[in-house]
Parts: structure tokens; C-alpha cells; sequence
């Protein structure tokens, strides 16, 4: 694994059967195996790291890689930001308390979108032949907090820490405990073909936070490191709609959030968020709660709507739209 230029893109084209997962292992390994492989796990089999970097977007030609002609294991915990890129020519995120785990010989290429930072701790396992029958090419886990922990004291041992003595059955425990989490929290990824948990957060947490703009499908998409037509597919069959209609439906929320907690004019909150005139703000809220926004103001006064709920950048990321307002026709347009 090397932290290095990045080298020419390989003119094959990247699958994107099903982002940010394992491949299939239809003939993997059962229990046993990984209960051998875990067993495995010593002092020796350590063969660099835990080691930790810092890198941004603006880092011309930077990225975290494994090349093919790896015969190591590589790990790669996101301990803050996010990180886009391939593996084994899938497109793949890696939000804040991800995992990637390349196997040995598989090719990874992971970058920073541009404009952000991101902080990785990166360890490095020797191949063993006789227990790395893993039917993978690589594992994707979401949300392993306890890694940053487990690595930061492996690296503490493994630099002669203050139980010297105790040290190989310590460093032996940590790095089982690690692999554990890292293949318990991979089982209970999200179903394939649709947006993971942390690639819904980001859109959402982006749609949120830019509110004001007129984002589009591609803004999106770049977002969480996906192609625009492979996005726009995998988000309708996660959220049952485009992204152009949901986006509407996000800023629709939060004008109904704005008009039920505040006085500000219709005028006002329609220019807050994004659109160019009032009329079209009244339009597309009527669509999506059912009422034109006066009405709707008038029935919920200044408390809290019920079918608004928590402020919109407060809500469970990515929650389809009909769960926004009463309102359940469909519009097609922004």
C-alpha cells in the first residue's frame, strides 16, 4: 500500500453493480474459516502501521492505494471526513467511522473530495495462505468507532508500551477484537442496490447545509463519489423518486419548518431558499403538503407542525419525502 501520485486510470470501466460492498461470496468461507483466519492473528502478521495520516482535497495527485501486486492485507479506518474512490474496480464511500479492508492483490484507490480533509489510520497484515481463503476481494464496514481506539492502542504495543511483557498476547487480542467489529458491523450493511446509510447522511447532511442553492442531481452524485447516471438510478430505488423531486421536497420541508417557528414573510423564506420567485414556491408547496403556504400557516400557527416534525438539518437522514407533509401528489419538476 502506498500513499502516493496516483497512476493512469485503467481504461477498463469501473463496476458499479452495487457501491460501498463486499462482492458476493456465494462459495465463501463458514464460521470455521474465519474462526481459523481470526486465530491466526499475532505480533508477526503485523507487517506495518497502525499508522495515521491527514489528507485534503487539495492534495494534487494524492491518494491512499493498494496496488495490485500487494500481497498484503490493508486497512483503512476514516476516522474523520470522507473518502470516495475503487476497489476492485467498484466504486465505493467511505464515510467517518468506515472501513475498507483489501485483501491481498486487490486493487484500491481512495481520494478526499475536493475542498474537504479527511484523517485515516492505516494498517497493513502478511498474507497467510493456509487461512486467507476469504471468497471477497474486500470488506466495507460501516460506523466501527471502537477501530480508532483498538488501533491507537495497537500502536502503543507495538512500539513497546508499558506491558512490554504482556505484549504479543495483547497486540494478538486488540487485532482480533478489530477484525471482530469490522466483520460484524460489515453483516449488517445495508441491502445491495441501494444507497448506504452513510451515502444517504452525506446528500442529506450537503442538501441541508446548501439549502439556499439550487443543487443538482450531479452535485449529489459527485458528493458520495458516484457516476451521475449510476446515482440517479440507485437513489430512485432507495427513495422511490428522482433526486430533482426530492431535492424539491427537502426544500419544501424546510419551508414549512420557516413558516411555522417564524414571521418571516412568504417572500422572504420562498428567497432563502433558492427560489427566484414567490409563485413557484407555492406552487411546488402545494404540491407536496397539500395547502398553499398561507393556508398551511394559518391552520399551524406558531407551534411546531405535526406533519413537519424535527427541523429538517435535525432529521433521520435520507427519509423519503412522503413522510414530510399530508400532502402526496407528485411533482415532477423542481
Amino acid at each position: 500500500m502506498h500513499d502516493s501520485a496516483a497512476a493512469p486510470p485503467d481504461a477498463a470501466q469501473p463496476r458499479t453493480k452495487e457501491p460501498g460492498r463486499a462482492l458476493p461470496s456465494e462459495h465463501g468461507p463458514g464460521g470455521d474459516a474465519v474462526e481459523r483466519w481470526l486465530s491466526s492473528l499475532c505480533v508477526e502478521r503485523v507487517a506495518a502501521g497502525p499508522d495515521m495520516i491527514r489528507v485534503t482535497g487539495q492534495d494534487e495527485g494524492r491518494c491512499i492505494e493498494h496496488r495490485p501486486c500487494n500481497s498484503q492485507h490493508a486497512v483503512f479506518f476514516v476516522a474523520s471526513g470522507r473518502c470516495h474512490g475503487t476497489v476492485d474496480r467498484e466504486d465505493v464511500v467511505l464515510g467517518s467511522g468506515g472501513v475498507l479492508w483489501a485483501h491481498p492483490g486487490t486493487p484500491a484507490r481512495l481520494r478526499v473530495p475536493e475542498r474537504e480533509a479527511s484523517v485515516v489510520h492505516r494498517l497493513w497484515l502478511t498474507h497467510d495462505p493456509s487461512v486467507d481463503v476469504f471468497a471477497e476481494s474486500y470488506v466495507l464496514a460501516d460506523a466501527v468507532w471502537e477501530a480508532r481506539s483498538l488501533l491507537s492502542q495497537l500502536a502503543r504495543e507495538l512500539c513497546g508500551g508499558p506491558h512490554a511483557s504482556l505484549r504479543d498476547e495483547r497486540v494478538k487480542g486488540l487485532l482480533t477484537v478489530l477484525f471482530t467489529s469490522v466483520l460484524r458491523a460489515a453483516a449488517s450493511r445495508d441491502a445491495p442496490g441501494l444507497l448506504s446509510r452513510t451515502a444517504q447522511q452525506i446528500i442529506t447532511e450537503l442538501t441541508d447545509r446548501r439549502i439556499s442553492e439550487r443543487l443538482r442531481s450531479a452535485d449529489l452524485a459527485d458528493a458520495v463519489g458516484l457516476t451521475p447516471d449510476y446515482f440517479t438510478r440507485v437513489f430512485r430505488r432507495t427513495f422511490g423518486m428522482p433526486p430533482r423531486e426530492w431535492l424539491m421536497r427537502r426544500r419544501v420541508r424546510h419551508g414549512a419548518w420557516a413558516l411555522a417557528t417564524s414571521d418571516a414573510s412568504i417572500n422572504r423564506i420562498a428567497q432563502s431558499l433558492g427560489y427566484p420567485d414567490p409563485f413557484l414556491f407555492s406552487r411546488q408547496f402545494k404540491l407536496v403538503m397539500g395547502v398553499p403556504p398561507q393556508t398551511y400557516r394559518r391552520k399551524q400557527g406558531r407551534d411546531t407542525p405535526a406533519d413537519v416534525g424535527a427541523h429538517p438539518a435535525r432529521s433521520e437522514p435520507g427519509v423519503p419525502a412522503e413522510r414530510y407533509g399530508a400532502g402526496h401528489q407528485r411533482a415532477s419538476r423542481p
